[in-house]
């Protein structure tokens, strides 16, 4: 009994246990590690996923540029562990709030394979939700009881 109690707060006190609380499962999409989705982005194209990474926003909001970093370090140092965004409605109207941040991002991927030497890209695209996650100045599991909620998901009714 003790090990389904210490598996259940694990799981609900897991980054994705938090996550899943607050969405319902046709709304977040298939919860993908960064490392998993960069290894094998042909096993989840076309799927609804919800991803956590460090993203940067270029262009001040505009398609160009907006791409999902696996960490801060991955981008500062140019990296290509990485995946491209193209952002929503909500993300350009909030791009300054987002950029720069560890954020849960929920979309379509979008994966293709354009052989040597470019290899594959991988796009994020109709983005349903974006959140900061993270703010790599103030880190999360430094300060757990910090309300991170700045949310960009899009209001169907808008």
């Amino acid at each position: 009994m003790k090990v389904v109690a210490t598996l259940l707060a694990l799981l609900m006190f897991s980054p994705q246990g938090r996550a899943a609380e607050h969405a319902k499962p046709e709304e977040m999409g298939q919860l993908v590690r960064m490392v998993d989705l960069l290894a094998n982005p042909e096993k989840f194209n076309g799927k609804l996923v919800t991803v956590i990474g460090y993203l940067f926003i270029g262009n001040r909001g505009i398609n160009a540029g907006s791409i999902l970093y696996l960490h801060r370090e991955d981008w500062e140092n140019g990296l290509r562990n990485a995946i491209g965004v193209v952002p929503s409605q909500k993300m350009v109207r909030n791009w300054q709030d987002l950029t720069n941040m560890y954020v849960q991002i929920t979309g379509t991927i979008f994966s293709e394979d354009h052989g040597p030497p470019l290899g594959p890209s991988i796009l994020i695209q109709n983005v349903r939700a974006c959140k900061v996650w993270s703010d790599p100045k103030h880190p999360r599991a430094l300060n757990p009881q910090s309300d991170l909620s700045k949310d960009s998901g899009e209001d169907p009714a808008k």
